[in-house]
């Protein structure tokens, strides 16, 4: 059953950081950058280093492009319709075009396919992380300092370090001694449950009070519904193999990125309500997921 193999397995890990950051308030940011600046890169090199660079990438490229655009045109033209007021254009924007294809897509890839789909996940969130470093920064920023900010973020991931460094090493043809690649993959691995502990311990410390529930339920069904259906017309139109069409369709079903929150906060982009789409959708997705992955698995 769903459920239990794929949905189950990461939520009772993101439920010990949950719990553990409730009850002990660790530094999550401390816990983060460990996961992000020291475990991740390894993780990303060998899944680039693994991976032949081919059309996959561009159509990947193209998936995560127009999965975002696709859903602000949508909010924009909900603005034009005056079906959402013009005063929160950015911050349903932001709860709704991007999503967590890292710390809560790549677990349930793996438990629903594999390495293989764990990998072609990573390379998803890549990507997509590089249109919420670009796309995202823009819209929460709103003005021309957030070109700037956003290079100036997306040039200190270290994320793109490592992507730079598996191509170079793979086109050089560059010797890969066997127990420094165990080495990469080991360390790179450590990073799988960390990150799903990470979200739980910022879902719990979301600060929700004042929420206009008809906007949060719009902005969870745009997140968790409409947006596979919009990867699903996507992969439609892209030359890739099933699998990498199932992964992007399930992918685009996940809940609200945990990093448009702090976006959100900083940039004062109605944080309460991007924080509540965050949290809700997370537990939304349970359900949502337990319905879109079989539909996904029988194409």
């Amino acid at each position: 059953m769903i459920f239990f193999e794929v949905i189950l397995p990461v939520f009772i890990i993101m439920s010990l950081g949950f719990v553990g950051q409730r009850a002990m308030k660790m530094d999550i940011t401390s816990v983060s950058n460990i996961a992000m600046y020291i475990l991740t890169p390894p993780l990303i090199f060998r899944v680039f280093y693994d991976t032949k660079i081919n059309l996959d990438l561009a159509y990947v490229a193209v998936y995560s492009v127009l999965l975002s655009v696709s859903i602000v045109a949508i909010v924009y033209l909900l603005v034009k319709c005056r079906i959402i007021p013009l005063e929160n254009q950015r911050a349903m924007m932001m709860s709704t075009a991007f999503m967590n294809a890292g710390n809560m897509g790549a677990p349930v890839m793996l438990f629903a396919f594999g390495e293989i789909g764990f990998n072609y996940a990573m390379i998803i969130n890549v990507f997509h992380s590089l249109v919420m470093f670009t796309l995202g920064i823009y819209i929460a920023a709103a003005d021309k300092s957030g070109v700037k900010t956003s290079l100036n973020v997306m040039l200190k991931m270290p994320f793109i370090h490592a992507i730079v460094l598996a191509f170079l090493w793979q086109s050089f043809n560059l010797p890969m001694p066997e127990n420094v690649y165990n080495t990469i993959q080991l360390v790179g691995d450590a990073s799988i449950p960390l990150i799903i502990i990470v979200l739980g311990m910022q879902l719990a410390e979301c600060k929700i009070t004042k929420i206009s529930w008809p906007r949060l339920n719009g902005a969870m069904f745009i997140r968790l519904l409409i947006s596979p259906l919009i990867a699903y017309g996507i992969v439609q139109l892209l030359p890739v193999s099933k699998l990498w069409q199932q992964v992007m369709i399930i992918e685009a079903a996940m809940p609200t990125a945990a990093l448009i929150a702090l976006y959100a906060l900083q940039f004062n982009r109605e944080p309460d309500f991007v924080t509540g789409v965050t949290f809700f959708s997370t537990v939304a997705s349970i359900f949502t997921l337990m319905l879109i992955i079989p539909l996904v698995l029988n194409m």
